[in-house]
């Protein structure tokens, strides 16, 4: 590593051979100058060319970190896609008594109760968080998808049913 006269530093790259700014390595404690002896673009490029020939390591790798790690990679799931915490959500599941906003039964099987959010808000599967309404089983949930959360076409369908039952 040398020093500029301007008080920069700057380091050789042991992979491409140039020489940067300290800044353009990653740090590194193992290494008597604490940095890595690749540049940050040499060993981005390495990581990309080796998780394009080895798909299934990285798979592996994700999983077992997943596994290993729950309910961190839960609330980082939850942070992503809904704009909440695993700490509001466990919140919910509370305040709601573990059970659907909608048929009030618990979600069945091991799974968890879903976030169903306002998607005149937020379409998709994504949501900002302020648009999260409350918890729905997995059938309640979809129900209101299939029905495209129109009150209008719930209606027409509960009408429907009541039609056909008074035809019993």
């Amino acid at each position: 590593m040398t020093v500029s006269a301007g008080g920069s530093a700057f380091k050789r790259c042991t992979k491409c051979g140039e020489t940067k700014l300290t800044e353009g390595f990653y740090r590194n404690r193992a290494q008597k100058d604490g940095l890595t002896g690749w540049c940050r673009l040499c060993v981005r490029a390495y990581q990309k060319a080796h998780y394009a020939a080895n798909p299934e390591h990285r798979i592996r790798q994700a999983a077992e970190w997943k596994a290993a790690n729950s309910e961190r990679a839960l609330d980082a799931d939850l942070k992503r896609l809904f704009g909440i915490t695993l700490g509001d959500f466990n919140r919910m599941v509370a305040e709601q008594g573990n059970v659907c906003a909608i048929c009030d039964k618990p979600q069945a099987g091991d799974r968890r109760l879903s976030i169903d959010h306002d998607r005149a808000c937020c379409p998709g599967s994504r949501s900002c968080g302020m648009c999260v309404r409350q918890l729905l089983c997995n059938l309640c949930n979809t129900g209101l998808g299939l029905f495209r959360e129109s009150p209008d076409l719930m209606d027409r369908a509960k009408a429907y049913i009541l039609r056909h039952e008074e035809s019993k």
